[in-house]
C-alpha cells in the first residue's frame, strides 16, 4: 500500500478568483496535505464556468473547459485525482467532465461535495452530470443532510460515501486570556459574503436593541448598501464599522477582538469555514436552528435562533454577555470542539487514509 510520500494527488477546484468557502478549502487542504509528505498539484479547469449567466460567458466558459481537457487528462494520469464540485449545476457539469477525463486515463477518483443539496442541480444535463460524478471511486460530503440525500437518491453509491468536515488551522490561543477583554469591549462579528439571506441586516436589526454593543461587519456583497443604509436608518451607524473584505493579520484581529460571531444565515449553506474560524478562535456563535448548520453548532456553541428574528438574536447576545460564567464555558466548548474535529491536520490525515483506500481497492 503506498505511504503518503509516494502518494501523487491532482487537487481540482473552482479558480482562486472566484472566493468563498470552496476555494479557501482547497487551498488550505492542499497545503495541509503537502506537510504530511504529499505530492500535490492544484489545477483549475473551465475557470470561465464560474463568470456571469450571460449566454457569452457561458459559451467561453465551455470551450475554456474543452481545451482544458487534454491537459487534465494528461496531468491526471498515474496520479489520484480529487474534485471539488458544489451542488450547482456549472460546477457538476465541470467536474463530470474532468472525472471522465480522469477515468479515461485509469486514475482512482474522489468528489468532495460542498454547497447546497442534490436537488439544487436541475434540468436533464445538470442530473445527468450528477449521475456521472456518482462514478467516483470515492465520494465525500460535508454535512449529514447531504449525506441522507445522496444515499437516498443514489443507493449504489452508498458504500462510497463519506462524510469529512471542512478544517480550518487553529490559532495559537489562549481562549481563557481573552474572555475578560471580550467581554469589557462588547463586539458582534460577523464575516461573509453579504447577502440579505446570510443575516446580515438582522445583525444590524440586532444591535439596535443592545445599547453600547459595537459591530464589525467583514465581507463584500450585494447587501453592503442596505446594510449601511439600515445602520443609518436606525440611529447605530457610529457603532458599525464596515471593513469591506479582510484576510492575514486583519481578519485575526477581527476574530481576536469579537465577544459573539454572529451568522443568522437561512441560506442554503453547507459548512460555512468562517463558522469553523470562530469555533477555533473560541467565539461563542449565535447561528440559525437550521440544518446543516446544526450539524456545526450546538446550543452548547452559544445560541440558535429562528431565521429572521433579530430580536432572537438580541436575547440571545445580551444573554451571553451578561453571564460570563456562560460565556467562558461556550468559548472553551467551542475551542475544544475546533481542537478535536475541524483542526486541519486532522481533517488532512482522513484524507489521506481515504486516499490510501481508494488506491487500495484499486490493486
Amino acid at each position: 500500500m503506498a505511504q503518503p510520500s509516494q502518494m501523487h494527488l491532482l487537487l481540482s477546484g473552482p479558480h482562486p478568483r472566484v472566493g468563498g468557502g470552496v476555494v479557501a478549502h482547497c487551498g488550505a487542504l492542499g497545503d495541509a496535505l503537502v506537510r504530511l509528505g504529499l505530492h500535490v498539484q492544484q489545477v483549475h479547469v473551465g475557470a470561465g464556468l464560474d463568470e456571469d449567466q450571460t449566454l457569452g460567458a457561458k459559451l467561453r466558459g465551455v470551450q475554456s473547459l474543452l481545451r482544458g481537457l487534454p491537459n487534465f487528462a494528461r496531468r491526471a494520469r498515474g496520479q489520484l485525482v480529487h474534485l471539488n464540485p458544489s451542488f450547482t449545476p456549472k460546477a457538476v457539469l465541470r467536474d463530470a467532465a474532468l472525472l471522465i477525463a480522469a477515468k479515461v486515463t485509469g486514475a482512482p477518483t474522489v468528489a468532495e461535495f460542498h454547497g447546497g443539496m442534490p436537488d439544487d442541480v436541475p434540468g436533464i444535463l445538470g442530473r445527468a452530470a450528477l449521475r456521472v460524478l456518482m462514478n467516483a471511486d470515492a465520494l465525500v460530503v460535508i454535512n449529514r443532510l447531504q449525506e441522507r440525500a445522496l444515499a437516498a437518491r443514489y443507493p449504489a453509491a452508498r458504500g462510497r460515501l463519506h462524510r469529512i468536515p471542512n478544517g480550518v488551522c487553529l490559532p495559537d490561543v489562549d481562549v481563557d486570556q481573552l474572555i475578560d477583554g471580550r467581554l469589557a469591549n462588547p463586539t458582534l462579528l460577523y464575516m461573509g459574503r453579504l447577502l440579505e439571506e446570510k443575516g446580515v441586516l438582522d445583525v444590524i436589526r440586532a444591535a439596535a436593541h443592545l445599547p453600547g454593543v459595537q459591530v464589525d461587519v467583514a465581507g463584500d456583497g450585494p447587501a453592503l448598501s442596505p446594510a449601511q443604509a439600515l445602520a443609518s436608518e436606525l440611529g447605530i451607524a457610529g457603532r458599525v464599522t464596515f471593513h469591506g473584505h479582510v484576510g492575514g493579520e486583519a481578519k485575526e484581529a477581527l476574530l481576536r477582538a469579537a465577544s459573539l460571531f454572529v451568522f443568522p444565515s437561512y441560506y442554503a449553506e453547507g459548512q460555512p469555514i468562517v463558522l469553523l474560524e470562530a469555533l477555533a478562535w473560541g467565539i461563542p456563535v449565535i447561528t440559525c436552528d437550521l440544518q446543516p448548520l446544526t450539524d456545526l453548532i450546538t446550543p452548547e456553541c452559544g445560541g440558535l435562533v429562528p431565521p429572521r428574528s433579530p430580536a432572537a438574536v438580541a436575547d440571545v447576545a445580551r444573554h451571553l454577555l451578561s453571564r460570563p460564567e456562560v460565556y467562558a464555558a461556550a468559548a472553551g466548548h467551542n475551542r475544544a470542539l475546533a481542537e478535536h474535529e475541524y483542526d486541519l491536520e486532522l481533517v488532512a490525515r482522513r484524507f489521506v487514509q481515504l486516499y490510501r483506500q481508494v488506491q487500495w481497492r484499486r490493486t
